[in-house]
């Protein structure tokens, strides 16, 4: 049985937290107000070596990544994140 989202924000003492990482601006603020409107916490980063470090300091939820993006892309991002501790 599927829970549906609303209830289940009702059941967690806090909404979930997303982390979204994207060089470009306008798309982070677009996505943080959709996001924040439908009752997530949200962090924003438009770099990911720091996106690797907030992802180790916060219990992330969820992590929505730019595939291409300057210095390391989003994957290569997940990758790292995964052989970290934390």
């Amino acid at each position: 049985m599927e829970i549906p989202f609303q209830q289940y924000r009702e059941i967690e003492e806090e909404p979930p937290l997303v982390i979204a990482v994207d060089d470009q601006e306008a798309n982070l603020e677009l996505l943080e107000a959709i996001l924040v409107t439908a009752g997530y916490r949200v962090i924003t980063t438009m770099d990911a070596f720091k996106a690797i470090k907030l992802m180790e300091s916060h219990p992330v939820d969820l992590a929505i990544l730019d595939v291409m993006m300057p210095g390391m892309t989003g994957p290569r991002t997940l990758i790292q994140k995964g052989t970290r501790k934390g």
